[in-house]
C-alpha cells in the first residue's frame, strides 16, 4: 500500500507472480549496490554441445593426467637440488613425498612437503632424495637411479601387496646389484583414446613399470620388472633359477582374430555362439539318423 498526501492509502498493484530466477526476471538496483547481473548458468548460451559432452566424459573418467599422489614417505633432500646446484652440498632438509609428475621424454619430477620451512618444492628427480641426512656410498647418478624417461602424459602409483613386504635386489648400470625395499610402483598409460598415441606406454615391447625402491646405501630408484629379482622367505627357492624370458610382444585380446560369435539375433540368457548352435544342430540330425538306421535295421 502507498500512504496519500491527504491521508488514506490506496492499495498497490499486486504482483503477477513471486520474484524468480528465469531470464525474463528484473533484478532491480538497492541503496547500496547497482542491479545485479542475472544468473546465466555454467555454460548456458555459449557452450557448444560438442563441448558439454566433453566435459561430462572428462568427468566421468578421475583417472589422473600429469600428476599422481604418492605414499607420504619422509625423505631427505640434498640441498644442492634446492638451490639449482649453486649452494648447499652436504646439507640436507627433512622432507615428505606428496606427489609425482610424469612428463614424456624427461624423468619423473617428485614434489615435496619441506616442514622445516613451512614450503612444497616441486620437479626433483630421484636422484635428489636420501632415507637418510648422510652421502650414500656408493654415490649413484641419476642414470643409475631410474632407467626409462616417463613414457606418457597419464601416470598412477600403486602399492603392489603380494610382493611390497619381500626382499628386492637390482640391477644398476655401473655399480653391480644393491639391495632394498619396496615402496611403491608408478606406471603410464596413455590417458586420452582422442589424442593420438605417439608414445609407447601401451605397446606391449616397450612398456616399462617403474618401481619405486628405498636402497640399501640410502638413495631411492625407479627401476623395471626386468632389472630386478624379487625374494620371498616362504614361496623363493634356495637357489632361484635365472630367467630365460622374452620380452612380450603380442597384443591378447579375445574377440577379434577368431571365430565369429554371431549374436546379434540372439535374445537368450545362456547363450551359445554361431558354432555352438551348428553344433548343437549336427548332434540332433546325427541322433535323428541314428535312430532311423535303428528303426530300420530292427525293421528287417
Amino acid at each position: 500500500m502507498a500512504q496519500m498526501k491527504g491521508g488514506g492509502y490506496v492499495v498497490g498493484k499486486p504482483k503477477k507472480s513471486r520474484q524468480g530466477k528465469g531470464k525474463h526476471t528484473k533484478i532491480a538496483a538497492t541503496s547500496r549496490n547497482n542491479a545485479g547481473k542475472r544468473y546465466r548458468g555454467q555454460g548456458k548460451g555459449w557452450c557448444p554441445f560438442f563441448m558439454l559432452t566433453y566435459i561430462k566424459k572428462s568427468q566421468k573418467t578421475p583417472m589422473s593426467c600429469l600428476i599422481c599422489n604418492l605414499p607420504s614417505t619422509e625423505v631427505w633432500v640434498r640441498k644442492e637440488y634446492l638451490t639449482d646446484h649453486q649452494s648447499g652440498h652436504g646439507e640436507f632438509v627433512k622432507g615428505v613425498w606428496v606427489s609425482a609428475k610424469s612428463i614424456p621424454g624427461r624423468a619423473f619430477y617428485f614434489e615435496t612437503y619441506l616442514p622445516d620451512y613451512a614450503a612444497m618444492y616441486d620437479k626433483l628427480p630421484i636422484s635428489a632424495f636420501l632415507s637418510e641426512p648422510v652421502l650414500p656410498d656408493p654415490d649413484m647418478s641419476l642414470q643409475n637411479l631410474q632407467f626409462w624417461n616417463c613414457m606418457d602424459y597419464g601416470v598412477v602409483s600403486i602399492q603392489k601387496q603380494f610382493i611390497g613386504s619381500m626382499d628386492y635386489e637390482i640391477y644398476t648400470r655401473d655399480h653391480g646389484t644393491m639391495k632394498g625395499t619396496y615402496v611403491c610402483t608408478i606406471d603410464n598409460y596413455h590417458q586420452d583414446p582422442d589424442v593420438i598415441d605417439y608414445a609407447t606406454s601401451e605397446n606391449p615391447a616397450e612398456h616399462k613399470s617403474h618401481n619405486l625402491i628405498e636402497l640399501v646405501n640410502g638413495q631411492y630408484a625407479l627401476y623395471p620388472n626386468n632389472r630386478m629379482r624379487i625374494y620371498d622367505n616362504s614361496l623363493t627357492p634356495d637357489d632361484p633359477k635365472t630367467p630365460d624370458f622374452k620380452v612380450s610382444t603380442e597384443y591378447y585380446q579375445v574377440e577379434n582374430g577368431y571365430d565369429r560369435m554371431g549374436l546379434g539375433d540372439q535374445d537368450s540368457y545362456f547363450w551359445k555362439t554361431s558354432q555352438e548352435r551348428l553344433n548343437t544342430t549336427n548332434q540332433s540330425l546325427n541322433s535323428e539318423e541314428d535312430g532311423i538306421n535303428r528303426e530300420t535295421h530292427w525293421g528287417r
